[in-house]
């Protein structure tokens, strides 16, 4: 597969596959996400490693949702969802978006959380 575009820093790298279609690589002990989507969810599957979710529906206040996605698994993160990735090993996931997944788009549906899912 030919990566159309790519973002690089310490956590790993996000490939764009095609539109909203995402490869991600993570270093252990990296977070990812921390965030919630205003109009879009995205499916992830786990191709290799594991991934810590922690979810819970914005605006509530409950203790969030903690599940270990292992490899061959999926999971789905609906809008308006808190949603925070933790990573204990490398690995890879791919996310394939409801909508675009350029810098814009993504920026205009995304909103940064003002505290910790994990430590909720």
């Amino acid at each position: 597969m030919r990566s159309i575009k790519e973002f690089v820093d310490d956590r790993g790298r996000i490939q764009i596959l095609a539109g909203n279609w995402l490869r991600i690589e993570t270093k252990a002990g990296a977070t990812r996400a921390s965030h919630r989507h205003l109009k879009f969810g995205h499916l992830c599957f786990v191709e290799k490693g594991q991934i810590i979710y922690y979810e819970r529906k914005t605006g509530t206040i409950h203790k969030p949702k903690v599940r270990t996605i292992s490899e061959g698994e999926s999971f789905y993160t609906a809008k308006l969802w808190d949603h925070t990735m933790t990573f204990p090993v490398d690995g890879v996931f791919y996310c394939l978006s409801d909508g675009k997944r350029d810098q814009k788009s993504y920026s205009k549906d995304t909103v940064k959380l003002n505290y910790d899912l994990t430590k909720a």
